[in-house]
């Protein structure tokens, strides 16, 4: 307690279960320090929670969503991990920062965690690296479990720090059509006055047109339509136009120079069909069984789908059929695996 300026909650810890110890422990720290907030996520929550903060750690989006909907709810809900950042991974944190916005009742929470935790192998010169667990031959060792942060070791930005950047950002906009655009002020104390606010027009073949927005000022927690002078684009087939909007600082910062980017969005102006394309009928024969399914013949080859689960069954070339016993492809709907998956 003698050197606290940083603190802004106290923890009674991380992942050590309940028990009387913590409860006193908690119990002491708001009688030495009543002007800070405590929570612990094993408290739970609710009356059995003595803590000034209900707190979870990786809540499912439903379930946090359920929480903040409890009328019984009577503390600000915190999320002290979510998000676990290992290797390629962090999809749903848009979701998360959408509950974030949409519930008081929800204060937030924290990544785990900012960065990896590797340390550069530079036994070989020529090829350095940044080891994980075992990457100096120590045993035990906890393998690739330390590279968990939006940024790595080196604090260059992984794939997943631009998603972070945008779920953060404290302007947001909604497409509102006809070149109006909703903004909303998520700061808590700064007004938008403060930033330039420009927009490009792109296609696939690049840059179509540009823009600035005249200045406005919106005082922070508030909303306001703001209306861009888009010019008229013809657009050509098989193509499609998006509106690109940024807000960038008017005047340099201590910490960022003027034209630095706080927020963005992309919305889709147009979108032009593609020309159909011309299919030369082919010499096919089309059966279908008594059961429904489909043999699919022509020339040399045939295919056959299972009317009930609309797998693949044959696939023949001059009479022989190339897939294994079983059938081929099955319809998995499931995302790819990533390291999260081995916690």
């Amino acid at each position: 307690f003698k050197n606290h300026p940083s603190v802004v909650i106290w923890s009674m810890g991380n992942e050590c279960g309940d028990g009387s110890n913590l409860r006193a422990a908690e119990k002491a720290v708001r009688a030495l320090d009543p002007t800070r907030p405590t929570h612990y996520e094993a408290f739970g929550e609710g009356k059995g929670n003595p803590a000034s903060i209900d707190s979870h750690m990786y809540t499912q989006p439903d379930e946090l969503e359920r929480i903040a909907k409890n009328p019984a709810l009577t503390k600000p809900m915190y999320l002290c991990e979510y998000a676990h950042a290992m290797n390629n991974s962090m999809g749903s944190i848009g979701e998360y920062n959408d509950l974030f916005d949409k519930y008081p009742e929800l204060m937030g929470g924290a990544i785990w965690e900012w960065e990896d935790q590797g340390l550069w192998n530079r036994r070989d010169p020529k090829r350095p690296y940044l080891a994980y667990g075992g990457g100096f031959g120590d045993k035990p060792n906890d393998q690739y479990f330390i590279h968990k942060g939006v940024v790595f070791s080196d604090r260059s930005p992984k794939p997943h720090f631009p998603e972070v950047k945008r779920a953060y950002q404290w302007i947001g906009f909604k497409d509102l059509g006809d070149g109006k655009v909703l903004v909303k002020n998520r700061f808590a104390f700064t007004d938008l006055s403060r930033y330039t606010f420009r927009w490009t027009i792109v296609s696939d073949d690049g840059l179509v047109a540009s823009g600035e927005a005249p200045s406005f000022a919106l005082a922070p927690g508030a909303e306001r339509e703001m209306t861009l002078e888009l010019p008229r684009i013809k657009v050509k087939p098989g193509t499609s136009l998006y509106l690109n909007l940024a807000a960038t600082l008017k005047a340099d910062e201590r910490w960022a120079a003027k034209g630095w980017e706080i927020a963005n969005a992309q919305f889709l102006l147009k979108d032009a069909p593609s020309e159909a394309a011309t299919i030369t009928k082919g010499d096919l024969n089309l059966q279908t069984s008594s059961a429904g399914d489909l043999r699919i013949t022509g020339g040399t080859f045939a295919l056959a789908f299972d009317h009930a689960t609309g797998g693949l069954t044959e696939l023949s070339r001059g009479g022989r059929n190339l897939l294994l016993p079983g059938g081929g492809p099955t319809l998995h709907l499931w995302r790819a695996q990533h390291r999260n998956d081995d916690g």
